[in-house]
């Protein structure tokens, strides 16, 4: 066999994720979003390629950054399926898709379209095959379709239309509404083909339609705005207008227990929501309950003729145990919006919400538990660990009301070891499991000063009555440390040599909004913030804090943050940022100097959002996070900086890492994400589908079962007609045998795999890989034989 790549190949990886690594004359490119495109000249031989991306495959595809915080993810949900009393399948925005087969103790979580920002609307299950619609609000309009009860989803239909609802009453007949971008107007489609074409059916001159339901073959209704409700009695070939009595009122939902029984709700406006009742088939609509400085949401459920659900704001759900003539309120989640409810039968339920809220019920909804877990209220200012598993975190809830949280287990469960109503948490530091501190404002009236020497587990307070608050503090041990106090528009350095029992003041400046201070060792420091005026500077003090001096930095914007990893080389990050503007309201920008600060310059810069904090593992590996989901990292001390996709937009405040490997990142709505990758992103298969052309045009699914025994069944699907080469190797780069080399139309395949060789011998037990060749590009995968 010839030389194998494998030889040496931990040398090459961090060229490799750089950049471009050109090795046996072919060149595989990285890039910003982790696409990864491998392009061969027709010299290089397969078995060479075939062992190369194995070896790729193996050694690079990997998880990057995973929520910890809320469990099991943080995003707003916008559907929920109970397909029985254990399983269930939800939604979220950016893509994500959760299942639990374990009744939400543990979750699967997938993400389709990778940083194309998906947000899903509409969710239905027939069976153990599913459906969901990405596609309002959004340039992306697409129809997933699982058959394996959303294990595996792929794409079914691109859309042109925003798409707002769907419903399906088999496994091939199933209908959607949406919205015309031009017009505005209404739409409605029919498929008999299980989703893959779809027939227009709208009917002439209707507004926004925003829900649709099918009793059977023949009859449904659609609503929509301005009391608008469309009927059919022949499956959408032709529709008969109605109306809710009311044209003020916004139908947001609608559903039928037979042919004459149905509900809709809605909202009036947006302090007021609204049910309405019919017995008639909807000839008249029976107002059954208005909720008062307070909307409800479309995704509302009833399990028979009387018992029904309507998930509410402030964590509330409407219930009627009459029909609906009656409803009471069972609260679930304060502060929180409820958005869908489903029931697989009389007593097994479940209901999602905003910021990752999931409840769920065995009695018939009487009685709600929150199986999802974690803060959501607090913003996360600051985080530190001091190894892989002990860590602690600030957090503040609304202006004040501050909080301490510990880990003893790398972040998976937070316990709050301190909270002071009064205060506002701003800064936090240890140098050991034992030793830390932690400031900020009381009231934003005076600085406020806590430190522990157990853990966390007790905190001794101190106030600074002449500053109205410590922004930042920074030890190197357990005696030696400093602090920034404010008062005014003046800064304060402070300095203490034993733990912070007493401070001395080193240095006052008035010139600068000094926020955060940073030591290297006993001499070396630096400040940074923003000025009065209009310059930039990094203070720089090289005596410990006695004399500090302003170098200027070339940026327009405050500087955030700052982090040396020698006393020359060092790097700082800020920006600017425009709130409530999408996508991306700022700009961002990251600094270098291998002098000590005295000359800077600009390494990075992005027109998205401003970047807030920098941390490394060493001169090579650095992270920046910032607003709006942003993490950006370099491999190589900063020559290139790439984007680290997260599925998330909520702004990180603070990065830790204790090596390359283990890292932390927290933020807004108690959002902590963790990664033991270095946040390098990710496998490219039907879990993270980052590629989106790949998404458009193929996909190669993982074959089932895996592992297997006999035989197993590898699945793809092709968006246009294409040649396909599908090969299965082993782990020594050898092709074991070529399943399929033909061009094929468009379609979902499935070609099994016997376990055998091109001489229809069976091979032994162990990893084996299927590689597909489209378009001169390949994907991988891999699978396990058991004999």
């Amino acid at each position: 066999m010839e030389n194998s790549p494998l030889s040496g190949f931990s040398s090459y990886l961090s060229r490799l994720r750089a950049g471009a690594l050109h090795y046996f004359n072919f060149e595989v490119y990285y890039n910003e979003k982790n696409i990864f495109n491998i392009y061969c000249p027709s010299s290089f031989s397969k078995k060479k390629l075939s062992l190369f991306l194995i070896i790729f495959s193996t050694y690079l595809f990997s998880q990057g950054w995973q929520w910890q915080n809320p469990y099991p993810q943080g995003n707003f949900q916008s559907d929920v399926w109970a397909l029985d009393s254990s399983t269930i399948v939800a939604l979220a925005d950016y893509g994500t898709i959760l299942k639990s087969t374990d009744g939400g103790t543990n979750w699967k979580i997938k993400y389709v379209g990778g940083d194309s920002i998906f947000y899903f609307r509409d969710l239905q299950f027939i069976g153990d095959i599913g459906w969901t619609v990405v596609g309002n609000y959004t340039t992306h309009r697409y129809i997933f379709k699982t058959t394996d009860r959303g294990d595996t989803w792929i794409l079914n239909t691109k859309m042109d239309d925003q798409i707002e609802s769907l419903y399906f009453i088999d496994e091939n007949t199933g209908w959607l509404t949406g919205i015309d971008d031009s017009t505005l107007a209404g739409r409605i489609f029919k498929t008999n083909d299980g989703g893959k074409t779809w027939i227009n059916l709208s009917p002439d001159s209707v507004g926004i339609l925003s829900d649709i339901f099918f009793h059977d073959s023949l009859y449904g209704f659609v609503v929509g705005y301005s009391g608008l409700i469309l009927r059919t009695t022949d499956g959408g070939e032709n529709w008969q207008k109605q109306t809710s009595g009311d044209n003020i009122e916004y139908i947001l939902g609608v559903q039928f227990i037979d042919r004459l029984t149905g509900w809709i709700i809605g909202n009036k406006n947006i302090n007021s929501g609204f049910v309405r009742k019919t017995t008639d088939g909807g000839i008249t609509w029976v107002l059954k309950l208005i909720t008062v400085d307070e909307h409800i949401f479309k995704k509302f459920f009833f399990i028979n003729n009387n018992d029904g659900f309507i998930p509410g704001l402030q964590g509330k759900i409407y219930t009627t145990r009459d029909g609906g003539d009656t409803w009471n309120i069972v609260s679930i989640s304060p502060n929180k919006w409820l958005t869908s409810v489903h029931f697989s039968d009389q007593n097994n339920g479940w209901i999602v919400g905003d910021r990752g809220v999931i409840a769920k019920t065995s009695n018939g909804g009487t009685t709600w538990i929150n199986v999802s877990r974690g803060i959501r209220d607090e913003n996360l200012q600051s985080i530190i660990f001091i190894d892989t598993l002990t860590g602690w975190c600030i957090s503040n809830k609304l202006d004040i009301n501050g909080s301490i949280l510990r880990t003893e287990d790398g972040g998976n469960i937070w316990i709050q070891q301190l909270t002071d109503t009064l205060v506002h948490f701003l800064s936090l530091d240890f140098i050991s499991h034992t030793t830390g501190w932690a400031v900020g404002s009381q009231n934003w009236t005076k600085g406020v000063f806590y430190k522990t020497t157990d853990g966390g587990s007790n905190w001794a307070r101190s106030f600074f009555n002449e500053y109205y608050m410590i922004s930042s503090i920074d030890f190197i041990d357990d005696l030696t440390g400093w602090m920034i106090g404010s008062s005014g528009l003046n800064s304060y350095f402070l300095k203490t040599t034993d733990g912070g029992n007493t401070w001395n003041l080193q240095f006052e400046d008035s010139l600068y909004r000094n926020k955060r201070i940073k030591f290297f060792d006993y001499l070396n420091g630096w400040a940074v913030g923003w000025p009065s005026g209009g310059s930039r500077f990094v203070l720089r003090t090289t005596d410990g804090g006695l004399s500090w001096n302003a170098h200027h930095v070339d940026v327009e914007f405050p500087i955030y943050d700052v982090s040396f990893v020698s006393p020359l080389v060092g790097w700082a990050a800020g920006g600017t940022e425009i709130f409530y503007n999408e996508p991306g309201g700022g700009e961002g920008i990251i600094s270098y100097t291998n002098d000590g600060g005295v000359n800077w310059q600009r390494q990075f810069y992005i027109a998205r959002d401003a970047f807030t904090s920098l941390d490394f593992a060493d001169d090579l590996n650095v992270w920046a996070v910032g607003y709006r989901g942003q993490i950006y990292n370099t491999i190589n001390g900063g020559l290139n900086w790439t984007l680290q996709w997260v599925p998330t937009n909520a702004s990180f405040y603070s990065v830790d890492f204790v090596n390359s490997s283990y890292g932390w990142i927290c933020g807004d709505y108690g959002t902590i994400f963790k990664t033991h990758t270095g946040g390098q992103v990710n496998d490219i298969n039907d879990e993270f589908q980052l590629n989106n052309a790949a998404l458009e045009e193929f996909l190669l699914l993982q074959n089932y079962p895996n592992p297997f025994n006999s035989q197993t069944i590898i699945r793809y699907v092709l968006k246009q007609d294409q040649l396909v080469t599908l090969s299965v190797y082993d782990i020594l780069g050898q092709c074991v045998k070529v399943l399929v080399n033909e061009t094929q139309p468009s379609g979902e395949y499935s070609i099994p795999w016997d376990g055998s060789n091109a001489n229809g011998i069976q091979v032994t037990s162990g990893v084996y890989f299927y590689i597909i060749n489209i378009k001169s590009q390949f994907f991988v995968k891999k699978m396990l034989l058991i004999q």
